[in-house]
């Protein structure tokens, strides 16, 4: 069965780099040749599909002792597979209803709330937060992350920080970032 996997995995393979590689002159051949290995493809499909609907063939020369050990695995195999099911379930239900909770309060914003900017940048973060922005922003790079945040605490506005930090390529969709830009947001109010 993984042989046959395999080939089709080679098959995919193959059409894809005709695909990619598909010069316009050479178009309705190309075309032809693809349709052909898609049909190849479908064809090892088929015989994986007949293998896997297969039901296995059991000898009837089995130990009462082997039987037994199975089914005490197969019970054992049954049980964790229905508490990781459960515990699952249980967690999934938990993300739900800690975003609908979210959903339904409002974002409170305090007013007021301002970091000094007579202090170091480096200094009002964290050590939680300082290892989690090296960590997940600068790749571990504490000094390449002490120098930015030295650079952004010498600038005059957000905007200005804003603009420096998207030409250092930190990654703009991790959370740490958006917390990053929170604490910039205090210190540059």
């Amino acid at each position: 069965m993984t042989e046959i996997i395999k080939e089709i995995e080679q098959d995919l393979e193959e059409l894809k780099l005709l695909s990619e590689n598909m010069p316009e002159s050479a178009k309705d051949s190309f075309r032809r040749l693809m349709q052909r290995r898609v049909e190849e493809i479908r064809k090892k499909l088929d015989i994986l599909q007949n293998e896997l609907s297969k039901e296995p063939v059991l000898e009837n020369r089995v130990s009462e002792e082997f039987v037994d050990t199975e089914e005490a695995i197969a019970e054992e195999f049954v049980l964790e597979e229905s508490s990781v099911v459960e515990e699952a379930i249980s967690a999934n239900h938990i993300e739900r209803k800690s975003e609908d909770l979210q959903e339904k309060i409002p974002a409170i914003k305090i007013v007021g709330e301002k970091l000094n900017r007579d202090v170091n940048l480096q200094s009002v973060l964290s050590l939680n937060d300082s290892f989690r922005f090296s960590r997940e922003l600068f790749e571990n790079d504490k000094e390449r992350m002490q120098s930015v945040l030295a650079k952004v605490g010498t600038m005059n506005s957000l905007e200005a920080a804003e603009v420096y930090l998207a030409e250092e390529n930190l990654n703009r969709e991790n959370e740490a970032y958006s917390d990053l830009m929170s604490i910039l947001e205090k210190y540059f109010s």
